[in-house]
């Protein structure tokens, strides 16, 4: 493509493959591939006597003999498949034709300067791959059978290739291997129709995931890793296209966000970049390059070596890790400080690696409060409508912020005197972030101060409403009420 070429390629779907594939096939390749007389024996007789046992209509027990197809679940099966179906990768086809297969999922590619050219190539190539899988023993299904063309200008309308007597249309994309491959390879298809998969995953995951009660934070983190694993599938593919694509790039940010608030229990107004924080939730985009360049730091040390040791696969991941922490880390440093977030930014710009890869501690309900700043503080009730001043109600002395009622205000003084402890002389949210991403006792100080003070202010927050305040219960965020994020 980039030499202004066309590639055709043909997707053949084999019909019920594994249970079709007859024994004399896999005997007769044994004995082709050279494999000693006594371990086709060994085979044979795995192979040999089988049958079926099943209910019939009339709920009688009925067997059959079984004489082809690999036994699935063991662990011979796939090299068995595999023996048997290597004469496919070996055929020899037309010029400019070739064929790669995983399992039974086939790929024919016919390459050519022009359309016209390329789909012929496709066609004669195909015909031929056809004929040698049914003398196989097994059968193409036609109307499973995809087609699609590679070209910087597009695919003509109404084109079609033939395929045993069948009429294939020639799309715009093909799905191969869990991936949507589009002609002009941005994966664009591929995204539109994963992440309606993935949202439903994440709401699914969002009834489980209450902001109060539900599972604790590294169950929470697991649900949304599970949920990223989708999205992340075959990143090493993609990753330097869609690194340039603001749209997909939106799209998931989107994503993210929602499963970052739900790992740390945040209310929608949270910034993206401050739930992301928090969560330890990669930046997509940065996670994407890191798998990438993993997998082609192995690559390399295969195909120079052979093999690569489980340990050094290990190290190749935790270097990659540690580079894109270094990358998100950067990112937003270069962030212009009036975006929102930046207080979070900031206290933990110079710990984010202790804090994504700590091992103690768990963010609550009442703990992501103090930590963002949204929850029963006055400065956040007076900025989204509740209240009429952003007056400390309990010292009357300055705005009722996070780190007001965290550092300053008198009315806690005796909560926050261990903690002090251990944060030192520096009275700042990084101070604190620093002190309780090294110690676990600092930790365990900070979520009981947490935890007490914030109870305390609700239940005064409760009070005041049923008796001074308008109907209502607990607080609640008005429906109009959003993140200034770009994408709320």
């Amino acid at each position: 493509m980039r030499d202004g070429g066309v590639v055709v390629a043909v997707s053949l779907d084999i019909a019920n493959a594994f249970n079709s594939l007859p024994w004399r096939v896999i005997g007769d390749s044994l004995e082709e591939k050279g494999v000693p007389e006594y371990l086709r024996c060994v085979i044979g007789s795995y192979l040999s006597a089988r049958e079926l046992s099943y209910v019939d209509r009339r709920d009688r027990l009925t067997r059959a003999p079984v004489s082809c197809g690999v036994p699935q679940g063991s662990v011979l099966g796939p090299t068995l498949w595999n023996v048997g179906y290597d004469s496919v990768l070996r055929l020899c086809l037309p010029i400019g034709c070739s064929v790669m297969c995983y399992a039974d999922d086939t790929l024919l590619v016919a390459r050519a300067d022009t359309f016209r050219e390329a789909r012929l190539r496709a066609e004669v190539g195909t015909t031929f791959l056809v004929r040698a899988i049914e003398r196989l023993g097994l059968r193409v299904s036609v109307a499973k059978t995809e087609a699609v063309a590679f070209s910087a200008g597009g695919t003509p309308a109404g084109a079609v290739i033939g395929i045993g007597g069948a009429v294939v249309p020639i799309g715009s994309a093909v799905k191969y291997l869990g991936l949507t491959l589009d002609s002009r390879w941005t994966f664009r298809d591929h995204f539109r129709l994963l992440l309606p998969k993935a949202w439903g995953m994440a709401m699914a995951l969002a009834r489980l995931t209450a902001n109060i009660g539900g599972p604790a934070e590294r169950r929470r983190r697991l649900y949304a890793t599970t949920v990223m694993s989708v999205v992340l599938y075959g990143a090493p593919i993609w990753a330097q296209t869609v690194a340039s694509d603001r749209v997909i790039l939106r799209d998931v940010r989107k994503l993210q966000r929602q499963l970052a608030l739900r790992i740390i229990r945040g209310y929608r107004t949270v910034s993206h970049e401050a739930a992301s924080v928090l969560s330890g939730m990669v930046p997509f985009d940065i996670v994407a390059n890191r798998l990438r360049r993993t997998y082609l730091r192995r690559r390399d040390i295969i195909r120079r070596s052979g093999v690569i040791e489980p340990r050094m696969t290990l190290m190749l991941s935790e270097v990659e890790r540690h580079r894109s922490i270094l990358r998100w880390r950067e990112r937003m440093i270069d962030l212009p400080p009036d975006r929102p977030g930046a207080i979070v930014r900031g206290a933990f710009i110079e710990d984010l690696e202790s804090w994504v890869g700590r091992a103690h501690g768990a963010l609550t309900y009442r703990v992501t409060q103090i930590l963002t700043g949204h929850g029963v503080f006055e400065s956040y009730l007076y900025r989204i409508g509740r209240r009429e001043s952003p007056i400390c109600l309990f010292c009357r002395a300055a705005v009722d912020t996070a780190a007001h009622t965290l550092l300053f205000c008198p009315a806690w003084g005796e909560q926050r005197s261990g903690l002090l402890e251990h944060v030192g002389v520096y009275r700042t949210l990084q101070s604190v972030v620093r002190a309780i991403v090294r110690s676990s006792d600092a930790w365990s100080i900070f979520a009981e101060f947490c935890e007490v003070v914030m109870r305390r202010k609700e239940e005064d927050e409760r009070a005041r409403e049923r008796g001074l305040g308008p109907p209502g219960g607990p607080l609640v965020i008005p429906p109009n009420v959003h993140s200034s994020d770009e994408e709320q």
